[in-house]
């Protein structure tokens, strides 16, 4: 039985449909095929890739090398969960994302819910060409739009 039909409501609270990923970098021997030095992390290991509901329930965890792509991990982790949950939106941090990750997860329909760490420099796409007016909080910001 998924872990999420059996899910105690007043301990959890009700089911949602958002989630959280992200990674976490763990020590390992260098030995080990998929240990890779970090260097923000400043030594070799591999990285836990989690999907975290409301409530810090793991809904999905995999493991992945600290090269591998974070975009590719927060989607594989949507559409794998063993759970009934089915999610809508994904927060991600500003490793999380990128245009192709936009593109893939609109086709999959979940909205992908980044933390834009840089927003002065990146290229936002407004939905329709020529609505300049349609975005007026978006005009004092100096920020290349498209």
């Amino acid at each position: 039985m998924p872990m999420y039909e059996i899910r105690l409501p007043h301990i959890w609270g009700e089911g949602t449909t958002t989630c959280a990923s992200d990674s976490k970098h763990f020590g390992a021997w260098k030995q080990n095929l998929m240990t890779q030095y970090h260097l923000r992390y400043g030594g070799r290991g591999v990285m836990i890739y989690w999907h975290v509901e409301k409530n810090s329930t793991c809904i999905y965890s995999q493991l992945k090398t600290c090269s591998s792509s974070e975009v590719s991990a927060m989607i594989n982790g949507v559409l794998k969960h063993c759970t009934s949950m089915e999610v809508k939106k994904n927060y991600v941090n500003s490793h999380g994302q990128s245009e192709v990750a936009f593109a893939f997860t609109h086709l999959l329909s979940f909205q992908l819910m980044p933390r834009l760490k840089r927003i002065k420099v990146q290229k936002l796409y407004r939905p329709h060409a020529g609505q300049t007016d349609a975005y007026s909080n978006l005009g004092h910001w100096s920020i290349k739009m498209c």
